[in-house]
């Protein structure tokens, strides 16, 4: 992926919305930088960091999807967590590929071998 420029976002990164940037949609709306030149057609896809919704909630706004990694999953080199064990650098994108959506290197596609879910006991507290 080539990164063609920097759109728009709060100080630190620290907010869901921007005033600066028009929905695509509705310009009396709000949107992300990245999620609205995904969906404005500018880009095929956008990276966006989220610690509370900051690429979740505008992706939403704008009509694309978005996916917020699990932890430690991709790195946050370059970047400046508020909080390190909340903040993912995700991306954004018109349409996600339909199909196997893991990697069989990945653990959560490789199912062969796996153990069945165990039953959870429940104690009533009187």
């Amino acid at each position: 992926m080539v990164l063609v420029g920097h759109t728009d976002t709060h100080e630190f990164a620290a907010g869901s919305t921007t005033d600066q940037c028009g929905n695509p949609w509705d310009p009396t709306r709000t949107a992300g930088g990245s999620a609205a030149a995904v969906a404005a057609g500018m880009v095929p896809a956008a990276l966006g960091t989220d610690t509370a919704g900051s690429l979740r909630i505008p992706a939403a706004l704008c009509g694309v999807s978005t996916l917020k990694p699990s932890a430690g999953m991709v790195s946050n080199a370059g970047t400046i967590p508020l909080a390190p064990s909340l903040d993912q650098v995700g991306r954004s994108r018109g349409r996600w590929p339909t199909g196997p959506c893991c990697s069989p290197r990945s653990p959560a596609g490789n199912r062969q071998g796996s153990r069945p879910p165990r039953r959870l006991a429940a104690a009533r507290h009187p």
